[in-house]
């Protein structure tokens, strides 16, 4: 029979408290960690305005999804580090007004659908001044992936020269992905109604965003035509400046499971 040395004992003791202490910290890390997912629905305004349009609200054809990771930043489990990545469907409509009314007419209308992949950094609160179940403060980048809108004028030019308006009749126009731009935005989010189901909360949240810039790139005018911003000549007067920007509100359920195991 083998005799075991003062070594082997050693070893085997260093191994005992190795893997007691891998097993302390793994249920402390797990134990902070949640993971979850989300569906919302998106509607929105377009922040890009011209002397001779308003943006006004249309809702997106799809939903917006995605799974997110979150970590809990102090021990009561109040403070949340986020990380979200999905599919975001930003959507905006833009309409023409009388310059002396400044009420819209439908001389001219545009709405614009794009599909986006995103990821998302965010602070969650949760019970936050004992007033909102959850407030979370996020920033988004946007890669948007296909942009189409629906109009009665080829206003971004996508098949070449714009042609004059022809009454209301709309088309679909499809955005050269060359000229679609990445974007951020900044919103906030708050929650409406939590419940506990099983190891997971279930909450239904309100967002609002507002993209920091631009979805297109506008196309460089090598050569002024002579009826350039000529109303009644220039099909687009007064919208040659017209972009996509969303300001959008969502309104959506995630569900997330907690101290989840590796």
């Amino acid at each position: 029979m083998k005799m075991l040395h003062a070594g082997d004992y050693a070893l085997a003791i260093i191994v005992v408290v190795f893997s007691a202490v891998g097993n302390v910290l793994q249920a402390q890390v797990s134990s902070k960690l949640s993971l979850g997912a989300h569906i919302a629905i998106r509607g929105g305004w377009n922040a890009s305005i011209t002397a001779l349009s308003r943006g006004t609200f249309a809702v997106s054809r799809l939903p917006d999804a995605g799974i997110e990771v979150a970590y809990a930043l102090n021990h009561p489990g109040d403070a949340f580090a986020v990380l979200n990545l999905g599919v975001t469907n930003p959507v905006v409509q833009s309409m023409s007004i009388d310059p002396f009314t400044q009420r819209t007419t439908n001389e001219f209308i545009m709405t614009a659908y794009a599909v986006c992949a995103s990821a998302t950094a965010a602070i969650r609160f949760l019970q936050f001044l004992n007033i909102l179940p959850e407030l979370t403060i996020l920033f988004r980048g946007n890669l948007p992936i296909r942009l189409q809108y629906d109009a009665n004028i080829d206003v971004f030019e996508t098949q070449g020269a714009a042609q004059p308006l022809r009454g209301t009749a709309v088309s679909t126009y499809t955005v050269p992905e060359e000229r679609l731009l990445s974007f951020f935005e900044l919103g906030a989010e708050i929650g409406i109604l939590t419940f506990t189901v099983g190891n997971g909360t279930c909450s239904f949240h309100m967002q609002g965003a507002m993209a920091l810039s631009q979805l297109v790139r506008p196309i460089p005018l090598l050569q002024i035509p002579n009826y350039y911003n000529i109303i009644g000549r220039d099909p687009l007067a007064g919208y040659r400046t017209l972009n996509v920007q969303p300001i959008s509100v969502s309104l959506g359920l995630r569900y997330m499971l907690h101290d989840i195991g590796w």
